[in-house]
C-alpha cells in the first residue's frame, strides 16, 4: 500500500491510500478480485489497485479514470509495471526475481 498522506498513529490501517497491491493466490484470489476490489473502489484516494499473479507473470492493473475502474493486464517477461500515480516502473524481471512461478503449495497444505 501507498500512501501519501499519512493517518493517524494509532489506527491500525491507512485512510487514504492512493495505491494497493495484493499478491494473488490460490486460497484468496476470489476474495482479492471479489469482495476487496470493491471496497477498495469506495475509497476516494485510491488510484490503483494492482493484482499480481504468482503463479505467471502477470498484474491487472484496475486504475480510476473519468468512467471509474478500468482493468488493464500486463503480462510476459519484458512488461513492467508502470505507476504514473507515483512516478514509478518496475520490470516484471524485478517483480518476479527469485519467484518459482505456478509453485504455490497446494491449499490443502495451507494450514500445515
Amino acid at each position: 500500500m501507498v500512501v501519501c498522506r499519512p493517518s493517524n498513529d494509532q489506527l491500525s490501517y491507512q485512510e487514504a491510500p492512493v495505491v494497493i497491491v495484493e499478491v494473488l493466490s490460490r486460497s484468496t484470489r476470489r476474495l482479492d478480485e471479489g469482495e476487496k476490489r470493491e471496497a477498495y473502489f469506495q475509497l476516494p484516494s485510491l488510484q490503483a489497485y494492482v493484482l499480481v499473479d504468482q503463479e505467471c507473470q502477470r498484474l491487472t492493473i484496475w486504475r480510476r479514470g473519468d468512467q471509474g475502474f478500468q482493468a488493464e493486464v500486463q503480462d510476459g517477461a519484458d512488461a513492467s509495471l508502470d505507476l504514473p500515480e507515483l512516478g514509478f516502473s518496475i520490470s516484471f524481471t524485478e517483480i518476479y526475481e527469485g519467484v518459482e512461478l505456478g509453485a504455490e503449495p497446494d491449499e490443502e497444505m495451507d494450514g500445515l
